[in-house]
Order: structure tokens, then sequence, then C-alpha cells
């Protein structure tokens, strides 16, 4: 007996891609037509227009009037609209803490600093959990989620397995900020994020891509085809803690002579006379 549910399931699939097409045309080329979308989709004019009409009354898209017609009913341009959502960032890597509303250009809308530098453990949570929320509160325009950048080792779930600059072991952070904020959240490595935003920002899209990052910590996002490389254990590119000199300074995950010990921002301020700002 064949499964309808099934088919059901992939018409449904099937329409929601076809909406992430339009609006990614949509965002990418900031003014357009009905039938340009159809033309570069490859939908029918039908299937084009009806997912246009959606995006128009959710929002995504405005109608700016008519164009000069080369034959036929004058088209009518649509333009794309940042400010139809916005995304909560918080980034943790660095301190203090700073979170921001961004619409969906990433343009900072608002923006929300921790109120202190140094925090780890409980302090440091509850700190995260204060600026989702301030901001969640204070935005304007509908919010999609919260998505948070945090170092360490971070898994699918969105709980920091161990983080040694925040003073983390196994700290449910996506559900603590979702139950402050009621929204859905993203939390994945610092570095790994940064690296799916170089890789979203290039023109020329490659399958594969690592970026490293100098900065307290050390640490590498890998990008393999399209998505977040992140290893059996979530702990790939976390290269800061290789032993690079097996008798250099104690490092904050309490081994000795991890490459952040010696090529990490505070060692080469260091070196060079000059303070972590």
């Amino acid at each position: 007996m064949r499964d309808h549910s099934l088919d059901k399931a992939t018409l449904e699939d099937t329409r929601r891609q076809n909406r992430i097409l339009v609006l990614r045309i949509a965002y990418e080329q900031g003014e357009i037509t009905r039938a340009d979308i159809a033309r570069q989709t490859g939908l029918t004019r039908a299937t084009a227009s009806a997912i246009v009409g959606q995006l128009e009354d959710e929002g995504f898209l405005r109608d700016m009037g008519t164009v000069e017609s080369t034959g036929g009913k004058p088209p009518t341009l649509f333009e794309f609209v940042p400010s139809a959502r916005g995304v909560i960032a918080l980034d943790l890597s660095r301190q203090p803490f700073v979170g921001a509303i961004h619409d969906l250009r990433g343009d900072i809308i608002d923006r929300e600093t921790a109120s202190a530098s140094g925090l780890t453990g409980a302090a440091a949570l509850a700190e995260a959990r204060r600026i989702a929320a301030v901001l969640a509160e204070r935005a304007a325009m509908p919010i999609i989620g919260v998505g948070i950048g945090a170092p360490g080792i971070i898994d699918d779930g969105g709980c920091v397995r161990t983080s040694a600059n925040l003073d983390w072991t196994n700290v449910a952070l996506a559900s603590t900020v979702g139950d402050a904020t009621g929204l859905p959240v993203r939390v994945d490595n610092d570095t790994g994020f940064a690296a799916l935003a170089e890789y979203a920002s290039r023109d020329v899209v490659t399958g594969n891509l690592i970026l490293i990052e100098l900065a307290v910590g050390i640490g590498a996002g890998i990008v393999l085809n399209g998505a977040i490389h992140r290893g059996d254990a979530s702990a790939a590119g976390e290269i800061g803690h290789l032993v690079a000199d097996p008798g250099g300074g104690t490092c904050t995950c309490g081994n000795e002579g991890c490459l952040e010990t010696v090529a990490g921002l505070p060692r080469v301020l260091a070196e060079a006379g000059a303070e972590v700002v």
C-alpha cells in the first residue's frame, strides 16, 4: 500500500526549496520582476508568481510599481526588504561579550554589550542569557532566531562540552538562551561560524574552505561541501590546544605549551611589550 505521507513530505520539501530559491534570487538582486524570477529559477510563471505573492504578504518583498514594458503588460518590480525579519547574534569569543540585532543583509540594527569583562562559569552563562533576552525584548522586527559563536567544543545540540576560556563543561547554552528568549537558538564554535560566513560571502564558491583565527585563542574553522565540519567529537579545528612547546607555559586548558601559549594574542602582545585591549 502506498504511503501518501511520503508524497506529501516530498511536495512540502519541493515547495520549501522553491521558496528559498526565489528568496535567494531576490536577496542577491535587490529588485526583480516575476518574469525574471521564473526565467532564472526555471519555475513556471504561475509557481513563481504564487511564491512572490506569499513573500510579499509576509513582508519579504515590496511592490515597487510597474516598469517599462518591452511588449505586453508592464511588469511589476519587487524589492527585497531587509527589515522584514531580524536575527540576534552573540559573540562570546572575546571579552566583553557583545550581542546585536542584524537585518537580513547583516546590517546592525541594535547592540548590547556585557556589563563586565573576564566573565567565566555561571556568570558568563547568565550574561549571555541576559544579552539575548534584552535584544529580543527591544527588537522592533520579527526575530527569526539567535546565533551564538562561542569558543570551545560544541555539539550539534548547542551544548558546550568544554570551553577552557569560559571555564564551561557541559553547559546547555542553546536551551538556556532559548528559554530566555522563546526563540530558536543555534550555537557553534566561533571560528566555525566565521569560516561559514567567509564561505557564504565569496563570489566564487568552492566546495571547501579553512579559516585560521589568531586571537586570544587559536582555532580553525573548516567548511566541507558548504557545511561546518566538526569531526567525530566536534573538536575538528581545535588546533590551539595542540602542544607546540612541551616546556612552555601553562594553558587555560591545564596542559603545558599549547599553541595558544606560544602564538595566542596575549603572548604576542606580551612579547611586543603591549597589553590586550
